[in-house]
């Protein structure tokens, strides 16, 4: 099957940019992958790797977050192939899907697992962070989460982010250089609640919907052993 998605030029309607003609990489992740994880509330969630074929999916839940203002700038995602080289490729990418589907949202979001019926939570990312200028060994990293619209307001965005922390300190990373907008409040809460210190800020960093040109925060967090996720949850192999 082939996926594409239409160019966000604004011009061509008929253009199109699609995924077999796009050349990516997506870093291992470790292999006690997938599994389950308990969140907020009680709620079981998978957490697993993407997959080649849900690229487009992850390209269209950011564009609809960033059209709506939430998380992300306006115009920040021009289209699928960059998306592609600067969110996707030589980055480690998760999902989050409901591990049993939620009584109501069985037909309320439009993307589900099609084999077994699982519903995506939404998305996360990270890899050697845009400030690093190191690329052999890069010291500092970032990423990326969205949650699809049915989930926000949950309060899920901090365990979520906990959980991209561990894995991250499994696949070997030692610190989190990355920034959110000033306006967006469940980003910077989750920073701050995992210990993330301030380090500065960049002034009207993008634009949102609704809101005009925003500043953004840079957070920097060390990390050790002691945030391993498979540790916390003595995980030796994958447990689906």
């Amino acid at each position: 099957m082939m996926l594409s998605v239409k160019a966000d030029n604004g011009g061509d309607d008929d253009a199109e940019e699609n995924l077999e003609n796009s050349s990516f990489t997506l870093r291992p992740l470790p292999n006690y992958l997938p599994c389950q994880s308990s969140i907020d509330g009680g709620t079981q969630i998978n957490i697993r790797p993407l997959r080649r074929d849900e690229v487009g999916d992850f390209y269209e839940s950011m564009k609809e977050a960033a059209t709506s203002g939430n998380g992300y700038g306006y115009d920040e995602l021009p289209g699928l192939a960059y998306f592609v080289r600067w969110y996707v490729d030589d980055k480690y990418n998760l999902v989050y899907e409901l591990a049993t589907p939620e009584a109501g949202n069985d037909s309320s979001s439009q993307t589900e697992h099609k084999q077994h019926g699982r519903i995506v939570v939404g998305y996360n990312n990270f890899g050697p962070s845009v400030y690093t200028r190191s690329h052999e060994k890069p010291a500092l990293f970032d990423g990326n989460i969205v949650l699809r619209p049915e989930f926000r307001g949950r309060r899920w965005i901090r365990d979520l982010s906990e959980i991209r922390i561990g894995i991250g300190v499994d696949c070997g990373v030692r610190s989190f250089f990355e920034e959110s907008f000033m306006t967006n409040v469940p980003g910077t809460r989750s920073l701050r609640r995992t210990g993330a210190i301030v380090c500065g800020t960049m002034p009207h960093n993008a634009y949102l919907r609704d809101c005009g040109f925003v500043d953004s925060v840079l957070y920097y967090k060390a990390l050790d052993e002691s945030h391993s996720f498979q540790l916390a949850n003595r995980i030796v192999q994958s447990k689906i």
